[in-house]
């Protein structure tokens, strides 16, 4: 409450008891355009499922509440997007230096890339918890102080798509860049290989050994049938 409300409360009470002091609530109603309702959820979900817009194939909390407050007409704040995302789409967007992949980048690999003053981004793919009531994949990219960006998919994330995050990134951030991959096996992707070795000076691109799981089976457009 500021100096003058003080005053001015005080000045009524002298003049006039509690009844002289005009008591009104603050601020806005509890919950009025704060709390993302499950028609505006379902509509932030199918939103969440493509990049949002032609610049970056990735989402981040201040776009998504932007489009929250333009479309939807809602203000809510980012600890309630963010527990909005947790909950519906089990996604950890919590900047904490504590929370880590399952495996993390190799010590050495992680010394060589700084010493070169090169920064590491962790690339996550994985599927939306079905028990939520949605159904697909995630990409989550941690990148420098814990910075998350994510993007949504019904489909099993392609070739494709994953080279234009990896430019994105790119043109983002200067070289050289580590980017350590967990969810799909890249090296059973010609162009995910082929983009490898063209950027192989400013690009360091790895994932765990072993790294075999694939989602749906796919990471290039090829039959699961043909790949097994």
């Amino acid at each position: 409450m500021s100096a003058p409300t003080v005053s001015a409360a005080f000045k009524a009470f002298r003049e006039g008891g509690w009844p002289g002091v005009d008591v009104r609530p603050r601020g806005r109603r509890t919950g009025q355009g704060r709390s993302i309702s499950a028609e505006v959820g379902q509509r932030l979900s199918e939103r969440l499922m493509s990049g949002p817009d032609a610049s970056t194939p990735l989402w981040e909390l201040r776009q998504t509440l932007a489009w929250l407050a333009d479309s939807e007409g809602i203000n809510p704040s980012e600890r309630a997007l963010r527990r909005w995302l947790g909950e519906r789409l089990g996604m950890d967007t919590e900047p904490r230096p504590d929370r880590r992949p399952r495996r993390r980048p190799g010590r050495r690999w992680l010394e060589r890339l700084r010493e070169r003053g090169g920064q590491c981004f962790e690339v996550r793919v994985d599927r939306l918890p079905a028990d939520e009531g949605a159904s697909g994949h995630r990409l989550v990219v941690t990148g420098p102080r814990s910075k998350r960006w994510f993007v949504c998919s019904q489909a099993s994330f392609d070739a494709q798509r994953l080279i234009e995050i990896f430019d994105w990134l790119k043109r983002q951030f200067p070289a050289p860049l580590g980017i350590w991959v967990e969810g799909l096996a890249l090296a059973k992707s010609k162009a995910v290989t082929d983009w490898r070795e063209a950027n192989r000076d400013t690009v360091d691109l790895v994932q765990p050994r072993r790294q075999s799981r694939r989602l749906d089976g796919r990471l290039d457009g090829r039959d699961k049938a043909k790949d097994q």
